[in-house]
């Protein structure tokens, strides 16, 4: 079982589509960034590596950012996830 939801960035109102797996954090905990405001630094960054197949929205190169709110390690490339049905490049940034 998963958790698929669309949550607003976390400076402006665009949706990223997000995948948690097995309920691995309660969605609270979770902060997502379209790619204009990746920050810098303790952010998990995903970068598509195709067009998705699901929603023409999401082109080749399409990223956005993923961090846990309460400090914990960052997220697995398996645990939170975008949801665009595409393989991703996946950059920790420390």
């Amino acid at each position: 079982m998963c958790d698929c939801y669309s949550p607003k960035c976390e400076i402006c109102d665009e949706r990223i589509p997000v995948h948690i797996g097995d309920y691995n954090y309660p969605r609270e905990d979770v902060q997502v960034f379209c790619r204009l405001h990746i920050p810098g630094r303790k952010v998990t960054v995903f970068t598509s590596t195709e067009k998705s197949r699901m929603d023409p929205e999401y082109p080749k190169g399409w990223s956005c950012g993923i961090r846990l709110q309460d400090g914990r390690t960052e997220p697995s490339s398996e645990d939170v996830t975008p949801n665009i049905g595409v393989e991703y490049i996946v950059e920790q940034r420390t």
